[in-house]
């Protein structure tokens, strides 16, 4: 009876550790005619999807823009963001898994405005300014550029959530905004309120993205089972197979 006991003691501690369920931070464009399974739908959630299904984890999608966001990650009320730079300074409240990605950030405008940048520095000299996401990560050359320009609250507004976004772009109150350029082409094939929005080939920034998890609720043995899991996809090609799909 104890042998039995002392079993049943050992399983429920072992399946408590591996149990997972995480809520995953995502921010989707709010199409006016789009269903709602659009909106669940997009490069990140297939990446999240496919690491906490090989992990055997539950989840559940937040929708909230990036800069709540990362400040929820720090408190531990939020589990993971997507396409998160591996900063020094993030390195406090995150663990870092991957990368998944390269992250290229573009910029963003109408048809009918469209500006051709060749230069990172170009960006000051037009005629209105450019969004660019709270908190959000550009490079350490657009950082520099930031600091170094006198006029850069007139030059860039910080906004803080995607509809902002595209509020500003169509009542023609900004240039254009700073955007993964994957994003923008997958918006632009399936949400037509991108219909009339084009990419800048010139690259702000590009570098590798990572999962992010809190420090806070994601332990090691957690942590382990998700790196294992990340391990897998890597070698059957996952992940390749998700960008192709929005890189096509």
């Amino acid at each position: 009876m104890k042998t039995v006991l002392l079993a049943l003691i050992v399983y429920l501690i072992t399946a408590q550790a591996f149990a997972c369920e995480l809520t995953v931070r995502y921010e989707h464009y709010s199409p006016k005619k789009v269903s709602d399974k659009m909106q669940w739908h997009g490069m990140d959630v297939d990446f999240a999807k496919a690491l906490l299904e090989q992990a055997d984890c539950k989840y559940r999608f937040v929708d909230m823009a990036w800069g709540r966001a990362i400040d929820l990650l720090k408190q531990g009320k939020i589990d993971m963001m997507l396409g998160v730079s591996d900063l020094e300074k993030r390195k406090q409240f995150a663990h870092f898994i991957g990368p998944h990605r390269q992250e290229v950030i573009v910029l963003a405008t109408l048809v009918s405005e469209a500006f051709f940048i060749e230069e990172l520095d170009e960006l000051k000299n037009l005629p209105k300014p450019i969004a660019i996401q709270r908190v959000a990560y550009y490079g350490d050359e657009f950082e520099s550029l930031l600091e170094s320009d006198p006029y850069s609250d007139i030059h860039f507004v910080s906004i803080p959530n995607n509809d902002v976004k595209l509020y500003l772009l169509r009542n023609k109150r900004i240039s254009g905004f700073l955007e993964e350029r994957s994003n923008i082409l997958y918006q632009s094939n399936n949400n037509p309120e991108f219909k009339d929005i084009v990419v800048n080939p010139f690259v702000i920034h590009s570098n590798p993205v990572y999962f992010a998890l809190s420090r806070k609720t994601v332990n090691e043995t957690l942590l382990n089972k998700l790196e294992a899991a990340f391990v897998v996809l890597q070698k059957k090609q996952t992940f390749k197979e998700i960008l192709k799909k929005y890189q096509n």
